[in-house]
Formats: structure tokens, sequence, C-alpha cells
């Protein structure tokens, strides 16, 4: 019954990873046996990011909470010949939460790019049998399918649009610009509303850009602008959305983002990696950002303007950007 649930879930055409997420996740709850399945990706500090999760409580872990984890160089019991790249939560860890049994899956891009890992834990031992780790298997090879296919077919709806339309794509940053990006935000906000997986939206405003204008010209306040862009880049995961959203805005949607504490992780990242791309130049400005949940706004555009007036504001945020 579990495989046809899948089988059928395999049929849709998903809008975007988090609705897979979310239907394949509908089903592991319905078949595996009492426990806690975990979907989560690696952040860039080395923990493991709980994306959307479904079962038992296990000491408050959630969406967005952010676990240790170790590399598996053997099978360790999870399955059959393990591969040496499995990202395994830290067993010292799992100990500590009286887990007993432990099941994973690492979710691999046909790139060989690691995009997380799909887990269940419980805490009886002996849970899980193979039939178990053959369902897990098969749902961790349908995510990173749907992953890719849902990641393919917006790289060609942006490609179309650019060449239909030009003017869906900011040309300084390459970035969706607003009209193209609140697309990915109403898409989000809708999953927002049915409770399947928590979303923040971030605004990261460049102040002082128009006093760069006028001081050293549009090509100086491109270039600035640029480099926020390329930083915000390198620092959003795949299943986020970036865009431009004004001429000193920046927007991203941070899929599976749990509270204002996730949004200020990701800000921080994004602060240690702008230094790194502005280099030594002389133009100076600041960054400041606002942070909303979509499903606390009665509408995307809301949540959008929310974090807009934050940033601007400097209620939240605020770094300096060479």
């Amino acid at each position: 019954m579990a495989i046809s649930a899948l089988a059928r879930a395999a049929e849709r055409r998903f809008q975007s990873f988090s609705d897979a997420a979310d239907s394949v996740l509908d089903v592991l709850e319905a078949a595996l046996p009492t426990g806690k399945i975990m979907l989560g990706g690696l952040d860039p500090d080395g923990s493991y990011r709980v994306i959307d999760v479904r079962g038992e409580d296990f000491d408050g872990i959630g969406r967005g909470s952010s676990l240790p984890w170790v590399q598996s160089h053997a099978s360790n019991g999870v399955r059959p010949a393990a591969p040496a790249n499995l990202c395994m939560l830290d067993p010292e860890f799992l100990r500590s939460l009286a887990v007993k049994s432990y099941l994973a899956v690492p979710l691999e891009a046909s790139d060989g790019a690691s995009l997380g890992t799909l887990c269940a834990i419980g805490a009886e031992t002996g849970l899980f049998d193979q039939g178990h780790v053959e369902l897990l298997t098969l749902s961790g090879r349908l995510l990173t399918y749907e992953w890719e296919s849902v990641t393919w077919r917006a790289d060609l709806r942006r490609l179309e649009e650019q060449l239909r339309d030009p003017a869906r794509s900011d040309k300084v940053t390459g970035l969706p610009n607003r009209p193209s990006f609140m697309s990915s935000v109403d898409r989000e906000w809708r999953l927002s509303l049915r409770g399947s997986l928590l979303s923040w939206v971030l605004v990261c405003e460049v102040r002082g850009l128009a006093q760069v204008r006028e001081h050293h010209g549009d090509a100086a306040a491109e270039l600035i602008m640029k480099d926020v862009a390329e930083a915000m880049r390198g620092t959003v995961r795949r299943t986020d959305h970036l865009g431009r959203v004004g001429d000193a805005g920046l927007a991203t949607v941070l899929v599976g983002c749990e509270g204002i504490q996730g949004a200020s992780a990701f800000f921080e990242r994004f602060q240690e990696a702008l230094p790194k791309l502005a280099g030594d130049r002389s133009v100076e400005v600041s960054v400041g950002y606002g942070a909303e949940p979509l499903a606390g706004a009665a509408s995307p555009e809301q949540a959008v303007e929310r974090a807009e007036a934050a940033a601007r504001s400097g209620r939240r945020g605020g770094a300096p950007a060479r």
C-alpha cells in the first residue's frame, strides 16, 4: 500500500520541492512504524538542518532544528553498503535522545552534489526492517528526482521568460526581478498556509546606494549590487528563491526556515561571504535586513512589504559592505 501511494506521488507534477517533500513525508508517516521522519540538508557550518519533519516528538526536534552530524565510512547498520559520503546524525546525539533505531539514505543529485539526507529514528530497538529500508530508499530517490525536475523546469521557465521577455530578469544582477520573484513567493506562501512547511521571506536593503550613485556614478552602484547578489547566491540553498525587489533591495524565500533565529543565521553567513567578494573597493555602504514569516501574512505582497519596511527601518540587521 505504501509503495502504491509513493507511486501515485511519483506521477504528480510538483510545482516546488517543498510540495514534493510534503507529499513524500505524508506517505512515510503513514507507512513507517512509530518514530520520527526527517528531511534535512547540510548547512555551511557543518550541522544538519531539518527542512521538514513528521512523527513523534524527540526533545523538541522540528522544522529548522540544527542537529550535529558526522560522515559515515561504513554501513553502521543503516542500510547495506552505505556510501562513504552518507550524512549521519551524530551517534552521541542520538544516544542523548534515547534513540534505539536509526535509518538514513542520502539525497544526491545527478552531478554528485549532496542535497541532504532523509532519515527516520525511533525509541524502540529493531523498529525498522528491510522493507522500510527499501521504502525510504525509494522515497529518497523520488525526492532527488523531484528536486532536479523542479529545478530544471524552473531554469527552463526562467530561460524562456528571458528570451521572450527580458524585462522579467534584472539586467544588473541577473536575478529574477520583482514580478518573477513574487511568483515564487506566492507558491511558497500557499504551502505555508497549509502548514506543510514554514518559510520566511528575507529582504536585504543596501543603504546609501543613492549617495554612491551621486558621488561615484552608476557603475559603482551596479558593482555593489552585483557583489551583494553574488554573496546571496552563495548563501542560499538550492531549494530557496532569490530575486531583486527594488533599486537597493534583494530578497530571498528561506524555505523551511523556522523563526527569526534561522533568518538571522542566514544573514550572518551572508555577512561572512560579502567581504570576500567586495575585496578592497573604496566605496563602503551598509546592508540591513528584515524578515517576515510567510504564514503570518495576509498575502505574499504583505510579507515582502513588511520585510522591506523592517530592512529600511533598521529594526533587524546591518552589516558593512565594501
